[in-house]
């Protein structure tokens, strides 16, 4: 397993790898921004939401241009976040029906710096990975980790229903 980097700078689109090379995902800048706001105003809760973005034609490369807050009746403790689903219909629709995006995972902020996601992330993102209702066979499962308040280190895994989780890795920017 490949330790994240110490620090990330959220101030460019990030870009995540599979080991193989075969899967990536990309997360713009503007959803990058939105996670870091909502972390630092939900600091020292938990806090999350989903991801709406897109696939490439031949589904190697997710991108992530969207991430919802936390719907209002969601619940929030330091060790727990359990997303509740007001109004996240409806936003999903817009995004469909102006940008062609559609619902590709979830997102959520550990206080801590750890971004391994839980036993209970994992069964979670296996439910809506079985689910008709997601219709998202591999969703994407992103954390946030924090180190004073600031979203520090990410984690991106791949979530099938059956089978292990795909890790991927930053891809350091070209110089």
């Amino acid at each position: 397993m490949t330790k994240p980097p110490d620090d990330i700078q959220l101030d460019r689109p990030l870009e995540f790898r599979s080991a193989d090379g075969d899967l990536h995902v990309r997360i713009a800048l503007a959803a990058l921004q939105r996670a870091d706001r909502s972390c630092r105003l939900a600091h020292p809760l938990e806090t999350g939401g989903i991801l709406a973005g897109y696939y490439s034609p031949n589904r190697d490369c997710a991108l992530i241009e969207r991430l919802s807050r936390a719907p209002l009746d969601s619940r929030r403790q330091r060790r727990s976040f359990q997303r509740g689903v007001r109004q996240l219909q409806t936003w999903l629709e817009l995004l469909r029906k102006q940008h062609g995006m559609f619902y590709i995972g979830e997102w959520h902020y550990h206080p801590g710096t750890s971004v391994t996601p839980s036993r209970r992330d994992l069964t979670e993102m296996r439910v809506i990975a079985s689910s008709p209702a997601y219709n998202c066979p591999e969703p994407l499962l992103l954390i946030l980790g924090a180190s004073v308040c600031k979203p520090s280190r990410i984690s991106v895994s791949i979530i099938p229903a059956v089978g292990e989780r795909i890790t991927l890795t930053p891809v350091e920017p070209a110089r």
